[in-house]
């Protein structure tokens, strides 16, 4: 998963970060965070589908509510990952 991000990283300054990603753990969590934010988005439009057949405000509605922090959180997750390979390329020998 945190391939494109690596290669993305190295095309745009070099570095190839592999070696480094492997035992961060800081790194490996943020990756594991974004591996499951896509199925959380997904199972909450499903509970939000089935909760439309009674009159919901969406706005209001639980489900609703998590798939927008789920598919919002996306791109902050992305930009952290990016951040902390910029940190490992700076701050480790």
């Amino acid at each position: 998963m945190l391939a494109p991000f690596i290669a993305e990283y190295q095309a745009m300054t070099g570095v190839d970060l592999t070696d480094r990603v492997v035992g961060d753990s800081v790194l490996l969590s943020l990756a594991a965070m974004y591996i499951s934010l896509p199925r959380a988005a997904e199972q909450s439009a499903e509970a939000w589908m089935r909760d439309c057949r009674i009159a919901v405000d969406r706005a209001s509605n639980r489900s609703w509510q998590l798939n927008q922090h789920a598919n919002d959180l996306l791109p902050e997750v992305s930009a952290a990952i990016r951040h902390r390979l910029r940190y490992l390329d700076t701050h480790t020998p």
